[in-house]
Order: structure tokens, then sequence, then C-alpha cells
């Protein structure tokens, strides 16, 4: 109804609305409408309680950056303003979202650290990972947090097919590598909804007696061989790993009731 109400986006042709604690996931007929909706937000003004779309963040990681001068707890605008000043990035057309150290929060910042850059669209950050960072005349090599480490969205969908089906379906969520997912759906045959494009795991308890609650779904393009199943016997706990060229990843999905 809002997207109906506003002019900018009333030819939206919606699939399917579901809902989740934290708000409304959509899933539109086609990639034109999703863009429509997200290229012009007035109509989330229909929808009150001060709405916002939450868009998805690309970032990079560069090791052995210079921390003096780079206040971020207290000065972050200006430091990114720094970053995207020294490197032309506004003259690209590129918006950094947010920078944080990458170190633990009880561990002091030392001469140089890691940091993450998050950027408003995936072709800064390729732009990035293309170009190197400079910071201060020092040149940094940004690594891709888009390939070298795993995407993952966490969700509880409060049993909501209409949400379910949203989440899988949409063009943004299969640019994700894993989902993780509580309270599922279940249909009256005691199944959970497929996609072509994921891989579905369930708990391993051999009982059809309880519900699960917890689901990981893996993207069919990790390679089958990089992944398997770890199993716990529990309905709320569902587990898999992942080797990557250098680490072996444990994953959870677990229902907390």
């Amino acid at each position: 109804t809002a997207l109906l109400k506003t002019p900018s986006t009333q030819d939206a042709q919606v699939a399917g609305i579901g809902t989740t604690k934290t708000g409304y996931v959509i899933r539109f007929k086609n990639q034109t409408s999703a863009e429509m909706a997200r290229n012009n937000t007035e109509w989330l003004t229909e929808l009150g309680n001060d709405t916002r779309l939450v868009k998805p963040r690309f970032g990079v990681a560069v090791h052995h950056i210079p921390t003096f001068g780079l206040d971020l707890e207290n000065r972050k605008t200006e430091a990114i303003e720094k970053i995207a000043n020294e490197n032309d990035l506004t003259d690209h057309g590129f918006r950094i979202e947010d920078i944080a150290w990458l170190k633990k929060r009880d561990k002091e910042l030392g001469t140089f650290a890691s940091m993450g850059i998050w950027f408003d669209s995936l072709e800064a950050a390729e732009w990035m990972l293309n170009n190197g960072l400079l910071i201060d005349q020092r040149h940094g090599t940004p690594i891709a947090m888009l390939e070298n480490n795993l995407r993952i969205l966490q969700l509880n969908t409060m049993k909501s097919k209409a949400g379910m089906e949203a989440l899988i379906n949409d063009h943004q969520s299969q640019k994700l590598d894993v989902l993780l997912i509580q309270e599922p759906s279940i249909t009256a045959y005691r199944t959970h909804v497929n996609h072509s494009a994921w891989r579905l795991y369930q708990p391993t308890v051999e009982s059809d007696l309880v519900r699960f609650r917890s689901l990981i779904y893996v993207n069919r393009k990790l390679s089958t061989s990089s992944h398997r199943q770890v199993r716990c016997n529990h309905p709320d706990l569902t587990a898999v790993k992942i080797w990557t060229a250098d680490s072996q990843i444990l994953i959870f999905s677990v229902y907390i009731p």
C-alpha cells in the first residue's frame, strides 16, 4: 500500500511481504521494481515509525595502516573524509559508509593496524581492490572481504513462510554465502523452503517428534568440496564446516528459546 500511494514507486511489482522481529522483508517480482523502491525512498514515510531501508554494504580490509591522526572513536567523519579525499573517491562517485579498526576491543591500537572499509556499492569496493588505498602517502593493498570473507546473514523468521520465501528468493540475498535461520516455517509434510540457489542443512538429530528450529543454507556457488555438515544431536542446532584457502571455519545456527 505504501508503494502504491507514492507516485515514484506506484509501478513497483511486489511478489510477497514477510515480517521479522526488526522489520519487513519485501520480495519484488523483478529487478526493476526492486531498484525503483531502493532508489525512491519516499514510500517509507507511509509506513511510519521512522522506518528505514537497510541497504547492503561492501567491505574491504586493508592491513598495515598508520594509525597516527586517525581517531575513529571521536573523529570518524573526519577520517572518512581524509580517506575519500586522498583517494579521489568523490570524483568517482564512491561513498564510504563506515570504517573501523579490525582488532579486539580490549587490545590497544599500535602504530600500524588493519582497517575495515565499507562502501555503498560493489563498484566502489572493486575499485579499491584494483587501485589500492593511499593514506599519508603510504600505499596499502586491500583484501576483498567479499571473496576472502564469508558473507553471512542470521535471521529469525518467526515461522513466517512469506518471510522465508521472500528472503531466499531475493536477488540481493543470493549474493550472500550462508544463511543462518532460526524458527523456520514448516509445511504439513514437515519440510522446509527449498531453492535451487541454496543447499539446505537441517539438524542431524533423528526424530520425527521434534520441530527443527535451526537451519543453514549454503549458496551453491560455494563448491561442495569446500564444506560439509557437522553432526549435532539437538533440534535447535545446525553446524557446517567451511574450508577456505588458508583456514577452516565452523559455523553454527542456534535457536535460543
